[in-house]
């Protein structure tokens, strides 16, 4: 997405996590019942900072609830998904200079 010049007009992917994850998998709260409680009401408080950040998995983790949290502390996703429009803009602005 941050390139431009490119010949794809239609991309379709069915089998990864395009705009991050939440929650716990659904089988898990059969092997651990308060999982799925844990990780909507606790677990964002140690993946939004930059320890739980160094752990990939982490990575995919999107929390409707805390999205500006989500924008503040995680690097790849926002980026990807131009949810961050003054970076795409200083992107554009900076590749404009370059060329």
């Amino acid at each position: 997405e941050e390139w431009d010049d490119h010949n794809v007009e239609l991309f379709i992917s069915l089998a990864s996590p395009q705009h991050g994850v939440y929650g716990a998998p659904p089988l898990a709260n059969t092997f651990i019942p308060f999982l799925d409680w844990y990780s909507r009401t606790t677990i964002y408080k140690v993946i939004y900072t930059f320890f739980g950040q160094s752990f990939a998995m982490f990575n995919y983790y999107l929390d409707p609830t805390h999205y500006d949290m989500y924008l503040d502390e995680v690097e790849f996703f926002p980026d990807l998904n131009n949810e961050r429009p003054d970076i795409s803009l200083k992107r554009r602005r900076e590749k404009r200079e370059i060329s």
